[in-house]
């Protein structure tokens, strides 16, 4: 099985510098814009079915993506953002000021919130339950930063307090997964292309 992974396009607080976690905020002008250019750039894909994080600012990606595909949209709460507990709806800048005192921020737990390794688990626990349904389809998630972020330690082989921030994943921009027998293949990350000509 072929599985797409897609951050969702640019929200209101992405742009705002606010933690949304699992709180929401709606996509904005740009987010719409990279989200119309993710669907062309997977046009060529024959994307059997799309599942989405239930936030607002993923189902709406998912819902200008399948006006490409002629598929159905199953949301699944372990698509969901890293909850972030009590920094949820305040600005970056306290999770940086944070670091001093608990070390790089993704890798400590927000008080009430969510760990890395908590979003890990439950992607992976996905991810099973898709291998088992699907065999050779092309299936596409649309998902979150944090989200991404999880998966690519696991992949990278759960190393605790590596510098995750350089594998960042920009706003709708996707990964590309082969699941087979020898479990999960990395195909490409990150892939932004389809990006670069767009204003803000």
């Amino acid at each position: 099985m072929k599985l797409i992974l897609a951050r969702h396009g640019e929200s209101a607080w992405n742009r705002q510098g606010i933690i949304q976690g699992q709180l929401d905020s709606p996509l904005t002008s740009l987010g719409v814009r990279q989200v119309v250019a993710l669907r062309q750039a997977l046009a060529h894909r024959d994307i059997v079915h799309i599942y989405s994080s239930p936030a607002i600012r993923a189902t709406a990606s998912a819902e200008l993506l399948m006006q490409q595909f002629e598929c159905e949209i199953t949301l699944d709460i372990r698509l969901h953002e890293r909850h972030y507990g009590t920094f949820q709806g305040k600005e970056y800048t306290v999770l940086k000021e944070k670091e001093q005192e608990w070390g790089e921020y993704l890798w400590f737990i927000p008080p009430g919130g969510e760990s890395i390794e908590d979003v890990c688990e439950r992607l992976l626990e996905f991810i099973h339950d898709l291998d088992a349904r699907y065999s050779q389809e092309t299936v596409l998630v649309v998902t979150h930063g944090d989200v991404l972020t999880a998966l690519i330690w696991h992949l990278k082989g759960c190393l605790k307090g590596e510098d995750l921030r350089r594998y960042t994943h920009h706003n709708a921009s996707f990964a590309i997964l082969e699941l087979t027998k020898n479990g999960i293949q990395l195909e490409n990350w990150g892939v932004g292309t389809h990006l670069l000509n767009l204003k803000e």
